[in-house]
């Protein structure tokens, strides 16, 4: 399919025969009729699954509107991702298809690429994205880096949202250039720095720690601590990166995590990391690092997992993605959630805990059927293991206090915990307001949303809101199922009861329950 020739633009003359419609309210761009129709022909070109059928569909696409962007983006692709040939020569056409896609914008849109901001919400605008996002990739594979860079600034600086990722992209072109500084502000820009929960940047900052170590400027004792940041990201990647796990096709979608996530993530950096010397040797010694496992009955095994995501290798050769912490389970707001009887208690004959690597693969509605359990005798390595239970960081990213179902009861220790407490007894003060009036305030917002009193209104604003929510995590859906005042209301898998259940102070705790009802009109 290499010979299938670059498509012709036609003169910008020829525009004046399709008819258009000007910006209004639905579009902020002017909108040429025949362009709508062949866009139809080019999500089909993205379903088909051949690189023939995709061709073929995209010259349908160009013959109804030859200035189409998104089908010359697409035909541009193919040439990069699926045609058959020389991938060199491929990769060439792809640049000059992509060039040709964003000369149609320029002839369709002339002061488009001059905006401030092209942002990916509005559906008109997407071609144009998609077109500079492929000419940054194709020009990288190329090994024209630093034009690839430019390209990639561009998209950030005009869809600061960056719903593409070419923040990941700049971020790994900047490494391969050795400006680590300013990978290191991207990182911190776009995606919380060091504090990333993206693997992509976790692990860009081993390669710049590794490299900061062998120049003397980080202890060994940081980099371990960076890669075990970067673990709890991904698990697979170091795998895959070493050839323990043969690198699969790369992925067209990822979700954080996922062996996915670490395929594209390997395929785009892995000669990066062996470009580096001692690089992959490090890597190596850390993953078995003091033994391939405890020497022990697996105790330290059954406390990581507590802690965090830890791969354990049976003998029969699978690997798991394995935790018992439950602040990272999914599903903990699902109804049918649950823990597996005997994660609580260490038995060497039988080690149970939640598979995190196929917690959506497995389909079933019983909650208990994303666990496993094994005897510790048929583990064959644990890797990691010791940077793991020697890191000052690991299991401590979350402080939020577990619920009573979990493995510590919610007590009134964080500082957090008790900044809300203090300040619901406070407001209470203040505003005069009993657990009797929050009841009524709330059966009559059950009725009227609108009727609420002057007293209530400043208990409401009294109460530290955005500490409680951020403490429970963001979903709030769970206080649906609030119906009586005694019953328990999870919010993104625990609930706000059990923080009080071990205080005194149950008018706060009722107050607490009632008023969240209140306030979101449930």
């Amino acid at each position: 399919m290499a010979s299938q020739p670059i498509p012709v633009l036609p003169d910008a003359s020829e525009l004046r025969r399709y008819s258009s419609s000007p910006p209004d309210m639905f579009s902020p761009v002017v909108r040429y009729h025949a362009n709508e129709r062949a866009q139809y022909l080019v999500y089909d070109a993205w379903e088909a699954p051949t690189a023939s059928g995709k061709f073929a569909i995209l010259h349908q696409a160009l013959d109804i509107f030859p200035f189409s962007v998104d089908a010359l983006a697409a035909w541009a692709d193919v040439y990069a991702r699926f045609a058959e040939g020389d991938k060199q020569e491929n990769l060439i056409k792809a640049e000059q298809t992509y060039q040709l896609a964003l000369q149609a914008s320029r002839l369709l849109w002339p002061d488009l690429e001059q905006q401030e901001k092209i942002e990916w919400g509005y559906l008109e605008y997407r071609p144009f994205l998609r077109s500079y996002h492929g000419l940054g990739v194709v020009q990288e594979r190329l090994g024209r880096i630093r034009e690839a860079i430019e390209t990639h600034r561009f998209l950030l600086k005009v869809n600061p949202d960056d719903n593409q990722g070419a923040r990941i992209l700049l971020f790994h072109a900047l490494l391969q250039i050795g400006d680590y500084q300013e990978a290191e502000a991207v990182a911190e820009k776009f995606s919380d720095g060091r504090k990333s929960r993206e693997a992509y940047f976790q692990y860009g900052f081993v390669v710049i720690d590794f490299l900061k170590f062998t120049l003397g400027s980080c202890t060994k004792e940081a980099l371990r601590e960076t890669m075990v940041h970067a673990l709890q990201t991904n698990m697979w990647v170091p795998f895959l990166l070493l050839g323990d796990i043969p690198l699969p096709q790369k992925p067209d979608t990822v979700s954080p995590g996922s062996m996915d996530e670490a395929t594209s993530l390997v395929a785009s950096v892995k000669t990066t990391w062996e470009r580096i010397p001692g690089l992959m040797e490090w890597l190596r010694e850390q993953r078995e690092f003091d033994g391939k496992m405890p020497g022990d009955d697996g105790t330290v095994l059954f406390q990581l997992l507590k802690k965090g995501r830890v791969v354990v290798v049976l003998r029969s050769n699978q690997r798991m993605v394995l935790t018992s912490n439950v602040a990272l389970m999914p599903g903990r707001a699902l109804p049918e959630f649950c823990l597996a009887p005997g994660m609580k208690n260490h038995n060497p004959s039988r080690i149970v805990a939640f598979r995190e690597d196929n917690f959506f693969s497995n389909r079933s509605s019983d909650f208990l059927q994303k666990f496993t359990s094994f005897p510790y005798s048929e583990v064959d390595a644990v890797p990691f293991w010791k940077i793991l239970e020697t890191s000052d960081s690991f299991g401590r990213e979350d402080g939020t206090p577990f619920c009573h179902v979990c493995y510590e009861p919610a007590t009134l220790k964080s500082p957090l915990a008790k900044s809300i407490g203090t300040a619901v007894k406070n407001a209470k003060k203040k505003t005069g307001i009993t657990t009797v009036d929050i009841v009524k305030a709330t059966k009559s917002c059950a009725k009227n949303s609108s009727k609420r009193s002057g007293s209530i209104r400043k208990f409401v604003f009294q109460i530290p809101w955005v500490p409680i929510m951020a403490l429970f995590g963001p979903g709030t859906t769970g206080l649906q199922q609030y119906k009586e005042q005694s019953q328990e209301v999870p919010v993104g898998g625990r609930s706000l009861q059990c923080l009080f259940e071990q205080s005194s102070q149950q008018a706060a705790k009722q107050c607490v329950l009632q008023t969240l009802v209140q306030i979101y009109n449930w």
